[in-house]
């Protein structure tokens, strides 16, 4: 096997080779003797490389004629088989690849992964009119979030139109894995005038059968479907790449790019090592520039007693048994701040001549807004929100524990 930290640029082509072209991680671990993870990791690098470099550039469209659907794809399990838990969270179960393809260049102008939904439906419309130049006309299936979205994204310049189809049952097929019989389509123009004799989806279904060919994760009745979300998202980006930079289109006899005027040459997978390695070096960068940002910072005796957004000076407590009561005050951070929903939370530790203690809140809120809060005389403080009294629930009891 090779490692990670060795792979070339001729062995990395030979990898992203065959990922896009619809083989498996295990297969491409036997066709390329690199290791699995190393071929995961690789995945998961170039995907996100081309996703930056194909949001970069693909922009100022000169589009005239778009079809959008989206397709359905599974990551961890099926619906049926996702554990209780993991329900409503994303990633588990059903997750929906939208597509927006040019009817005369076959370039893919934007695609988003997620659920299908409202939400979903709008924030790839979103994305897809700030790539374009020009007023379109804009194909889509029966699908009813896209009629709000639409209007939210384009407003009126727009020739949008649906193409609802209808589809009956055919008695000889095997319904489970046969799909139903188109009857009929029904046109729907629901902004501007679109032209007729292109109302039409034909080329984005298309586009749905390429994926599933070159993308092993998207074959059904397989075990190489996604198990992580992250992977998912990177395949598919990572083909979109091969599919619009590489692959050249039977009838254009070139890539979708070159006809759409966003590169002028026909790539090469060298060409996407090339980009993958460039992004690589930015990302080392960044990297080195935030471990010595961390550097630099002071040092923390508490450690990660302060962790995860809130208030917990209890732990704070727990870290310093050896120090007295009397001098716990010095020790303990006079100002201890954690952000907690968009408020910045400080709490003032104090000691009474008594001996007890006491404490001051205050609130600040990031656009300058403070609210200072005093605890009453049981030593403990009223907020209005529930997310600041989540934040200082720690803060309420510390206090009440050291009388």
């Amino acid at each position: 096997m090779v490692s990670m930290n060795q792979l070339d640029a001729a062995t990395r082509a030979k990898v992203i080779a065959c990922l896009v072209e619809g083989n498996s991680i295990r297969a491409t671990v036997r066709m390329t003797g690199v290791a699995k993870n190393t071929v995961a990791k690789l995945l998961v690098e170039s995907g996100t490389a081309c996703a930056m470099y194909q949001n970069e550039v693909l922009r100022d469209l000169a589009c005239k004629r778009l079809q959008c659907d989206e397709m359905w794809s599974f990551c961890y399990a099926k619906d049926k088989n996702v554990p209780a838990a993991r329900k409503s969270e994303f990633g588990y179960g059903s997750v929906w690849t939208w597509t927006a393809i040019d009817a005369e260049t076959k370039l893919i102008a934007s695609w988003l992964v997620g659920v299908r939904d409202a939400v979903a439906a709008g924030e790839f419309m979103r994305d897809l009119a700030s790539r374009l130049r020009n007023r379109v006309q804009l194909t889509t299936d029966g699908h009813g979030a896209y009629l709000s979205a639409v209007e939210e994204a384009f407003g009126s310049e727009i020739d949008y139109v649906m193409l609802v189809k209808m589809y009956g049952e055919n008695a000889e097929a095997e319904k489970r894995y046969s799909p139903a019989v188109c009857t009929g389509c029904q046109r729907q123009e629901i902004s501007g005038k679109p032209d007729r004799k292109h109302i039409s989806t034909s080329y984005v279904e298309r586009q749905n059968l390429t994926m599933r060919m070159h993308m092993r994760r998207f074959t059904r009745l397989t075990n190489g479907f996604s198990k992580k979300t992250e992977n998912h998202i990177a395949a598919i980006s990572l083909h979109f790449m091969y599919y619009n930079f590489v692959r050249i289109h039977q009838t254009l006899r070139i890539t979708p790019a070159m006809a759409a005027g966003v590169t002028e040459r026909v790539w090469e997978i060298s060409d996407i090592v090339t980009m993958l390695e460039g992004y690589q070096t930015v990302w080392a960068e960044q990297e080195k520039a935030a471990s010595d940002e961390r550097k630099e910072r002071p040092y923390n005796p508490f450690g990660s007693a302060l962790g995860h957004g809130r208030l917990s000076l209890n732990r704070v407590a727990r870290r310093t048994p050896q120090i007295s009561p009397e001098r716990r005050n010095d020790i303990i951070v006079p100002m201890i701040r954690a952000i907690h929903k968009g408020v910045e939370i400080k709490i003032d530790l104090s000691t009474t001549k008594d001996g007890k203690w006491t404490g001051t809140a205050i609130l600040a809120w990031r656009d300058g807004r403070s609210e200072t809060l005093e605890p009453d005389k049981n030593r403990v403080f009223t907020v209005r929100e529930s997310a600041k009294e989540s934040a200082l629930e720690d803060a309420r009891s510390f206090i009440d524990s050291h009388p």
